[in-house]
């Protein structure tokens, strides 16, 4: 009887995939964040310079100058807003780290649907993440170079 106990505890045992063997998930937050942050703060970025240098800049008869303050805020507003596309760009490929193992699974090997397509939304929101992280850093740079109210 002790035998069978010990067989029916090895069975248990062997039931399901161990912690070790599961492939490892990225919490949808985390998910979200990597896809979203970069492009999510590029366009921000890029509505809100607009819209504030808009509003001293308007090309009339008069030619305007633009208020000391619109310099600053928008050399403010584009490094909290690179800062932020960087930090999600680092979550984004944290996350294909993360996931590498889904794309190494054997040919034979079981398949998993939900691994899969969570592979393929984090390598989405890596490279959109970095492609928005440039766009941010050429804002940036634009914001340094040019004056907020001179003609392109």
């Amino acid at each position: 009887m002790s035998a069978d106990r010990g067989q029916d505890t090895h069975v248990v045992h062997d039931q399901g995939p161990s912690r070790s063997t599961r492939l490892p998930r990225v919490p949808g937050s985390q998910m979200l964040t990597g896809l979203l942050a970069a492009p999510v703060v590029w366009i921000a970025q890029t509505l809100i310079a607009e819209v504030l240098v808009a509003q001293y800049c308007v090309p009339d008869a008069q030619s305007r100058v633009a208020p000391a303050w619109i310099a600053p805020a928008t050399g403010a507003l584009s490094v909290v807003c690179l800062l932020i596309a960087c930090g999600g760009t680092w979550v984004a490929w944290r996350n294909v780290r993360r996931t590498a193992r889904i794309a190494a699974q054997p040919e034979g090997g079981p398949r998993d649907i939900h691994g899969g397509r969570e592979r393929f939304l984090v390598c989405v929101g890596a490279l959109s993440s970095t492609i928005f992280l440039f766009g941010a850093l050429a804002t940036d740079v634009a914001v340094v170079l040019l004056s907020p109210c001179r003609g392109w």
